[in-house]
């Protein structure tokens, strides 16, 4: 079963808001780092509003699927954008005289039909929970699959309050804190299956911000070493409660199964580069992109 996410139309309007925003803010400092580049142009001069949502509302169809680098979509996307560089008669400025600036780059590709349920002892029913409706798998840190079998621990403490042995073997349910790698790195090192954080408003994960920003070689925040992680709502855990016993300040739920795939390939994309007339006589060549 493939899980999507909705997307309302109050979410919509808001994603092209922080868009254009972030558009104004590049442009307002192109004028201010580089003036001699930039001058003789006019905000909103010549601009064609209408086309401009016509390209918009391309870019953002279920044709083009989202444009993750590597997929068909994102390459629809870039022959559209170069297609309409061209169609400008504006000059390539991308690898071997074309308009494309190839790059690669690691792009998580989560399971589309994970499986996590709880057989409940001695009973013919089953649990299920969903993918983004119950849990969410975590792509940074550690993050990795899972295949798993075995009982699910619910914690209401910090994870190294915990004897070795308890954690052991387990699916840890942890309290969310501001410090998640540490919690991750003492279950990994007690043999933990993995950790699920209970998370209610930010759902899709926190950044650490405890840590500094390092340069990782795959994707932002993702570490070296694997180990699973991710996020579980409140509503969730309630119904895990139901099924649990009480062992040493934790809950204990027998019975779990979890199948979740999650693999970093290599991703090809690109830029889409042309060169625009200069406006100025010091500004002898000017960029645009896509």
């Amino acid at each position: 079963m493939k899980h999507e996410k909705n997307i309302s139309k109050d979410h919509l309007h808001l994603m092209l808001t922080v868009i254009c925003l972030a558009a104004g803010v590049s442009f307002l400092l192109s004028l201010i780092i580089f003036p001699d580049i930039t001058r003789g142009y006019t905000l909103g001069e010549n601009i064609d509003w209408n086309r401009a949502a016509e390209h918009l509302e391309v870019l953002s169809s279920r044709e083009h699927g989202g444009r993750l680098s590597g997929s068909p979509g994102n390459r629809k996307s870039l022959a559209y954008a170069s297609d309409q560089f061209k169609a400008m008669g504006l000059a390539p400025w991308g690898d071997d005289n074309g308009y494309l600036q190839h790059f690669s780059g690691i792009v998580p590709d989560m399971d589309t039909s994970p499986d996590f349920r709880i057989t409940v002892p001695d009973s013919p029913q089953v649990l299920q929970f969903q993918m983004y409706e119950d849990y969410s798998v975590h792509s940074a840190f550690y993050g990795t699959g899972i295949d798993f079998s075995g009982d699910i621990l619910i914690c209401s403490r910090t994870l190294n309050s915990y004897p070795r042995e308890l954690l052991e073997n387990r699916l840890i349910i942890a309290p969310r804190t501001s410090y998640m790698l540490p919690s991750l790195e003492t279950a990994r090192a007690a043999g933990a299956a993995g950790v699920f954080f209970t998370a209610a408003a930010n759902w899709y994960g926190a950044r650490d911000v405890n840590k500094p920003s390092e340069k990782q070689i795959s994707i932002h925040r993702k570490l070296g070493t694997d180990f699973f992680s991710g996020d579980i709502r409140p509503a969730a855990v309630a119904r895990l409660k139901q099924l649990a016993t009480e062992v040493e300040h934790a809950l204990l739920v027998p019975g779990a199964s979890i199948a979740v795939e999650l693999n970093f390939p290599v991703a090809s994309s690109a830029n889409v580069l042309a060169l625009l007339p200069a406006r100025s006589r010091s500004a002898q060549k000017q960029s645009g992109g896509a």
